[in-house]
């Protein structure tokens, strides 16, 4: 597309400025992805939600800061609330085929 600059990679800056992390999960990344990947987003200051998508049960679970902690939200039914863009996402919609 002329006229459109698309960034080739992502830089650190832009993992400090991010506000929401979206991992999609697999049985083979599962693992890393909850323990390890998840306790370094949480370290990012700008980061408010964490989601991490199934792919083996409809469960999306939002991990969002609250002060200084974090509390958790696991959807299996109903809207999936992403309160950092003021979003509710049906879970539906995250499973269409």
């Amino acid at each position: 597309m002329a006229g459109v600059w698309r960034k080739p990679w992502i830089t650190p800056q832009d993992y400090l400025a991010a506000e929401r992390v979206v991992e999609v999960l697999s049985d083979s990344t599962e693992a890393i992805d909850r323990r390890e990947k998840r306790t370094n987003y949480q370290k990012i200051p700008s980061l408010r939600e964490i989601v991490l998508v199934s792919q083996t049960e409809r469960l999306v679970e939002v991990y969002r800061r609250d002060g200084a902690g974090w509390t958790i939200d696991m959807v299996r039914d109903g809207p999936v609330m992403l309160a950092a863009s003021d979003l509710s996402l049906p879970l539906d919609a995250v499973y269409e085929d």
